[in-house]
């Protein structure tokens, strides 16, 4: 779940920030052997400034049987404006990713 936000009131990010790009990676594996069963990604991406994204409610499809372990992580990618083009940030101190959700099955 995406709660409805605005970009700039929400999210700390360089100067010169254009936009941010949410990345979230979800996947299972069988907590026994390792064996991955599945994983799915997506991205969304949002102007830099003060409009109001909706709240957004995100489904992913995974195998999760008896036994998995399903791990999510996110990761932001800031594009920021250099010399009138979009550039992806660079500079490490803004490069946030963490693993937001972990259970067992």
């Amino acid at each position: 779940r995406i709660p409805a936000f605005v970009p700039k009131d929400f999210i700390l990010a360089p100067a010169k920030t254009v936009s941010v790009t949410c990345k979230i990676s979800a996947g299972s594996c069988d907590a026994s052997t390792g064996t991955a069963l599945g994983s799915v990604s997506l991205e969304r991406t949002f102007v830099y400034d003060r409009t109001s994204v909706a709240a957004e409610i995100i489904s992913m499809k995974l195998p999760t049987p008896k036994g998995s372990l399903i791990v999510t992580g996110i990761a932001l990618e800031y594009k920021l404006d250099k010399n009138g083009y979009p550039q992806a940030n660079t500079n490490k101190n803004f490069m946030p990713a963490n693993i937001v959700h972990a259970v067992y099955k």
